[in-house]
């Protein structure tokens, strides 16, 4: 809090927030703090999270920061690993190639391959006596303890290399040694413990790691993940940028094992604390093309101009829970035609209403069924322009905005967006996108809800609750809406056999014969009610003569007559009806 409050007072334009935290933004003490610097037109880049590929794990969840994911470059550093042997029983030479990660120098000469978990510790969690190796290549399982720290504990052994492989796919990293080393994803970690469980007198080479292609745009699978649990109404993340095998500055000194060895002046790291520098750096850029932008309309311009063409690991499109707006294009950010800015007070005013503010992403937790929100842009250039706009929407969804809208030049236009997801079953979670195209520019605006039955009590009192024959009573129907948005109701109330609705008595909603049947748009401000006047035939319950059920009557009950006291004689049997079908 005390580095946030004293960057704001020397004047930043640009927070990096490279730590984890802040899923509850509105007590958590330092997304208070990122939130005064947002109110001081700081913008706010913060790492979203290494824990996915979980649903709801994201960090930073306030809209006053730019969340961050991290997805992968054209690039990665890998090694190749050979490993041979003879096979056990026949004795015939064999050898498997495997691919992995790497950034130290590699082995050349065949050394022979031991297993950690020979000597007593699988994930290599514990530093070995010295002499428990002597040059060997040890094989160490991912997990528990750092993935440096790894290493130095099989050289404080005596180890010249280290094999480290994930159990479950997980990613593999890339990690400044202290002996050289090579990291595995799963299944290569597989096949190469399935060959040493084959083979006898098992040596390994593997190369030095090298700049090599890799597809781009790979959501990292640790980058952590949005979804439908989170409790704010704001998509997050906001967007991605690269975070995956990143080359990056380090210290000579490390302070301890974790950091390598000493004298390294570079590293090469993953994790969205590397992602997060990367929008930092392309917002201060584009603070310095656009000095008049708000802190609001640089993270509008980053996210409308993203290309949301991301994939996941395994070769799927990424949704937007975890991609956000997607991957930032900064050279289209820095041309943009349009952008959207907010007031950060609303970010406290309107916390119980999110997806009311004007930010180029929504999410909405609760749609009943039908849902409006309204968005204004501001024209960035000195003409008047025209945007089509798209919308692109599962089939169950209705996603209704205008063909097109224009901008004066310079100024703003508004325009809603609505919903109709009354086709959606409830609890169903949908993704949609609205494109605003003018030219060659294509700007997108992510959307994702949850459908949910509309949050409406339902009430009914009748005043008196016991009336005479030919009497009446006035019941009043109450909706209350307690979702806090706007709510479609309809529903119908009709009167029982023994009652009879008096014409003309219903306000509120439609008399046909005994029935009321309303369809009113429920303000949790001003909850409608419906009003119905009803006569009584006998009382609030019916009216139902006792020889029907067999009842025997004693004098002076031959010829009853209301509130004349009666003595019965019932049967058990009579006793039975009554009990289960009147009530008196």
């Amino acid at each position: 809090v005390a580095a946030i409050e004293q960057a704001v007072a020397d004047g930043v334009d640009v927070i990096n927030y490279s730590i984890g935290g802040g899923s509850s933004p509105y007590t958590d003490a330092a997304e208070q703090a990122l939130l005064a610097a947002s109110e001081a037109g700081v913008v706010i880049a913060a790492s979203g999270g290494n824990t996915g590929p979980a649903p709801n794990t994201v960090g930073h969840r306030g809209p006053w920061t730019i969340t961050v994911g991290a997805t992968s470059t054209p690039r990665e550093f890998t090694s190749t690993l050979i490993v041979a042997g003879t096979v056990t029983g026949s004795g015939e030479p064999a050898e498997t190639e495997l691919v992995g990660t790497s950034a130290t120098p590699g082995i050349e000469t065949p050394t022979p391959i031991v297993l950690a978990a020979d000597f007593g510790y699988t994930r290599c969690d514990s530093q070995f006596p010295p002499g428990t190796f002597n040059g060997e290549i040890v094989v160490c399982q991912r997990g528990v303890n750092a993935r440096v720290e790894k290493s130095f504990n099989v050289a404080a052994g005596g180890a010249g290399g280290m094999i480290l492989y994930n159990p479950t796919t997980q990613g593999t990293e890339i990690d400044n040694h202290h002996v050289p080393s090579v990291h595995l994803e799963a299944g290569a970690g597989s096949a190469l413990l399935a060959f040493l469980a084959a083979h006898d007198d098992v040596t390994a080479t593997f190369t030095a790691g090298n700049p090599t292609p890799r597809v781009p745009d790979v959501l990292a699978e640790f980058s952590s993940r949005g979804g439908d649990a989170l409790e704010l109404a704001t998509l997050k993340p906001d967007l991605t940028a690269p975070g995956a095998q990143i080359l990056a500055g380090h210290s000579a000194a490390p302070a301890t094992p974790e950091g390598g060895p000493p004298g390294e002046q570079f590293q090469v790291l993953s994790g969205t604390s590397m992602s997060a520098p990367q929008v930092a750096g392309a917002a201060a850029l584009l603070r310095q093309l656009h000095p008049g932008w708000t802190a609001a309309q640089i993270r509008s311009a980053l996210m409308l101009s993203a290309t949301p063409d991301v994939t996941d690991h395994l070769g799927n499109p990424a949704g937007v829970f975890a991609r956000g707006s997607g991957r930032i294009q900064l050279d289209l950010a820095a041309r943009i035609g349009l952008t959207l800015d907010e007031d950060p007070e609303n970010y406290t005013l309107l916390a119980d209403s999110l997806f009311d503010l004007n930010q180029a992403s929504l999410f909405v937790p609760e749609v009943p069924g039908q849902f409006t929100v309204t968005r204004t842009v501001h024209n960035e250039t000195a003409v008047p322009v025209r945007y089509r706009i798209v919308t692109e929407a599962p089939g169950d969804v209705d996603l209704i905005a205008p063909s097109s809208i224009v901008v004066p030049a310079g100024g703003s236009t508004s325009f809603p967006i609505s919903i109709d997801a009354r086709h959606v079953p409830i609890g169903g979670i949908r993704e949609a996108a609205l494109s605003l195209r003018r030219g060659s520019e294509r700007l997108t605006f992510p959307i994702a809800f949850i459908r949910t039955e509309a949050p409406i009590t339902l009430d009914k009192a009748c005043s008196p609750a016991t009336v005479p024959v030919g009497g009446t009573t006035e019941c009043t129907i109450t909706m209350v809406n307690t979702s806090g948005i706007d709510a479609s109701a309809a529903g119908f109330d009709i009167v029982p056999p023994q009652l009879q609705l008096l014409p003309g008595s219903v306000a509120g909603a439609e008399q046909f014969g005994d029935t009321v049947v309303w369809e009113v748009v429920l303000d949790a401000e001003a909850p409608p009610q419906v009003v119905a006047s009803v006569v009584s035939n006998a009382s609030p319950f019916g009216y139902t003569p006792l020889a029907s059920v067999g009842a025997g009557a004693i004098a002076p009950c031959t010829n009853p007559t209301v509130n004349q006291a009666c003595q019965l004689t019932l049967s058990d049997e009579d006793i039975i009806n009554l009990n289960t079908g009147f009530t008196f």
